[in-house]
């Protein structure tokens, strides 16, 4: 073979090498990326073998990794890698791209369902629902996405998402809305509960969840949704009238059916099952004025003082109500008229009477309840009404205070010599007085509800008298207050800018120096502005 056959022979050689070396990398680059995504299915694996061995792909196929077995092969998936693949490249944006397929065509990516724990092969419906109206029902997934078992919505399913929105409104907390949600989903007996009372009110809706709905509860809703006076039916769900007890009895049934033909009667059972709990309260209620006459509010609030009696440890609290005042003397028993005031305006289960004292309860009564408004209803524009109500010294500090102004004017009289006194019933309708016209408005009430005049040499307990203390050598220097006497003890009531209680005091002379520090002598006042007894010191 001559020199120049051999020199075309070692050329195609080297160019025969060259292509198979081409060849034999190329071939490496596949397996590489073949052996990367050697555990995906046949028919995934066979769309991305054929992508560069880079990062991005490596990522891609991690991706496909993470997937659900079934869902690597499913159509949408398959579709969208050719889609990327077809370059033999992927950029970081399309591997992303994979958790945005919406493979079931429900509205919600790979990774929203993955995310809310859905099944991103069966339509969920409700969920994507959820997601677009009313993002804070996401925490309850769990119990929406049981609709989707059939993979549809209809009218009844977005009645029910809507009222577990309504109900997640209340403020409660997540584990708590799940217990109402998650059977209102599931059970149609409960769901079908809630939509009638949603239909009555969100007060209704929220109050008789907090109550706690059973099967008796079930049945009570059932029975007044079916009474004719929807505004009556308003005011007994909203109230949970004839149902504190968690049991409709006949009696109340007819109530309900004929208020006008059973109230009497219902009234007279509620205080007989008071009678049997506490005999004095049931007696100290039947004094009440507001029971003159009864109506369908005295009926509610009866119940609901009803359910308190039964309460072990709010006896003490209606013991101490029952001890306000001189029991045998006053008219009524003042703090249980304002706990009926209350109930008329709260339900009574949402207040922890244990933590009142009477006095304390009153007061709120006076000021924030409907029927005194402030103490601006028409239940204080009568004079003889209002001295009735005043039948202790504390109840006369709470209205006393909150009603009355130190008269300054009538203050610059006195110490110009015009040493007249109001009587209690100016005070009263003035809504003003100088101190000693106020210490006599104090007295008269007590004096009324059943407290003694004495100047304190005969009786020990439920005694009153005004105490003025002044220095004779200086006219201007005097203050005069209310003086009364229990279980031997001194105490005062003193209006200045504020009406206050002061002691106990051991002495009249200690009660004089708190009273004014500068006095010379003191005296006793009738509720007529007479001088009874004079003291000198």
């Amino acid at each position: 073979m001559g020199m120049q056959n051999m020199s075309a022979l070692k050329k195609l050689g080297l160019s025969l090498a060259a292509v198979l070396l081409l060849a034999s990398s190329a071939s490496c680059k596949l397996n590489e990326t073949e052996k990367y995504a050697q555990n995906l299915p046949e028919q995934t694996r066979a769309v991305v073998s054929q992508l560069e061995y880079d990062a991005n792909t490596k990522a891609l196929i991690d991706e496909l990794y993470a997937l659900q077995q079934s869902l690597q092969v499913h159509e949408e998936t398959l579709n969208y890698l050719k889609e990327v693949c077809g370059d033999e490249k992927v950029d970081g944006e399309e591997v992303a791209g994979i958790r945005q397929i919406d493979h079931d065509r429900d509205g919600l990516s790979l990774q929203q369902e993955q995310e809310l724990e859905t099944d991103p092969l069966k339509p969920n419906p409700n969920v994507k629902y959820v997601t677009e109206k009313y993002p804070a029902l996401t925490p309850y997934i769990s119990q929406i996405k049981v609709m989707d078992d059939d993979g549809e919505q209809d009218e009844n399913d977005i009645s029910k998402i809507d009222l577990a929105y309504k109900i997640t409104q209340f403020g409660w907390d997540v584990e708590s809305n799940k217990k109402i949600i998650g059977p209102m989903i599931v059970y149609p007996d409960f769901e079908n509960t809630l939509k009638q009372l949603s239909a009555v009110s969100d007060k209704a809706l929220r109050d008789l969840l907090v109550f706690y709905i059973d099967e008796n509860i079930m049945n009570y809703i059932s029975f007044v949704s079916s009474l004719p006076d929807k505004d009556f039916v308003k005011y007994v769900l909203e109230n949970k009238l004839c149902i504190q007890d968690r049991n409709l009895t006949e009696l109340e049934k007819s109530f309900l059916k004929e208020p006008d033909n059973y109230i009497q009667q219902l009234f007279d059972n509620y205080i007989s099952e008071i009678d049997k709990i506490n005999p004095e309260l049931a007696m100290e209620l039947l004094k009440l004025p507001d029971f003159e006459t009864v109506d369908i509010k005295d009926i509610e609030a009866l119940e609901d003082i009803l359910y308190s009696a039964k309460e072990s440890e709010y006896k003490k609290f209606f013991e101490d109500c029952m001890n306000e005042g001189i029991e045998d003397k006053r008219i009524y028993c003042s703090p249980l008229e304002a706990l009926l005031w209350i109930a008329y305006d709260n339900e009574l289960d949402h207040w922890d009477l244990s933590i009142y004292s009477p006095e304390s309860l009153t007061r709120s009564a006076w000021k924030y309840s409907s029927t005194s408004y402030f103490f601006r209803s028409e239940r204080w524009q009568n004079f003889d009404e209002v001295v009735d109500r005043l039948n202790s010294p504390d109840l006369l500090v709470i209205y006393m205070d909150n009603n009355f102004s130190y008269d300054w004017k009538k203050h610059e009289r006195w110490v110009a010599g015009d040493h007249s006194w109001d009587m209690p019933l100016d005070t009263f309708k003035n809504k003003k007085s100088d101190c000693g016209g106020q210490a006599i408005f104090a007295l008269y009430c007590l004096l009324e509800n059943g407290y003694m005049y004495d100047n304190f040499d005969t009786y020990r307990n439920n005694v009153a008298s005004l105490l003025g203390c002044w220095d004779p050598s200086n006219p201007q220097a005097s203050h005069t207050v209310l003086l009364y006497k229990e279980n031997n003890v001194f105490y005062t009531i003193d209006s200045g800018e504020t009406t206050v209680t002061k002691g106990s005091f051991a002495t009249i002379e200690d009660a004089a120096d708190a009273t004014f520090i500068g006095w010379r002598q003191y005296i006793f006042y009738d509720v007529n502005a007479r001088a009874t007894k004079i003291v000198n010191k």
